[in-house]
């Protein structure tokens, strides 16, 4: 059962850019893949854990992402961590039709699109709201 309190979309292709600190303080900063996004939050991956209410500098000029987000889980799925965040400071609305690249996650009669190897140099359109 999901208990999530917003309705989840996959996204296909998405990069943003991430910046945050490590356990010793030492900045770290890197164009992440996004999973699924929320009005909540997003699902990013990450090829390090990041520890629960560590908090996470989120930009994209592309998609009008700029903010804090704040690490809510964090799990170990094969060579990645899968790093749950909830937004802090950004608002982001689904548009009315979600693009082809906006995979509802709440409807479990929706299937992926057939998939391919994601490009740094491809990305899908994600509308934030601030």
């Amino acid at each position: 059962m999901d208990l999530r309190r917003h309705k989840r979309y996959r996204v296909n292709r998405c990069y943003i850019r991430a910046s945050w600190l490590d356990a010793h303080g030492n900045l770290h900063a890197a164009n992440v893949k996004v999973r699924d996004i929320s009005s909540g939050g997003l699902g990013i991956e990450l090829p390090e854990p990041l520890p629960e209410c560590a908090k996470i500098k989120l930009k994209s000029s592309l998609h009008g992402l700029d903010g804090t987000a704040v690490v809510r889980r964090c799990k170990l799925s094969g060579l990645h961590y899968i790093i749950g965040l909830e937004f802090e400071d950004i608002q982001w609305t689904p548009p009315p039709e979600p693009a082809p690249s906006l995979i509802n996650l709440s409807d479990r009669t929706s299937r992926s699109p057939s998939s391919s190897a994601p490009s740094e140099t491809t990305s899908a359109r994600v509308p934030v709201t601030h």
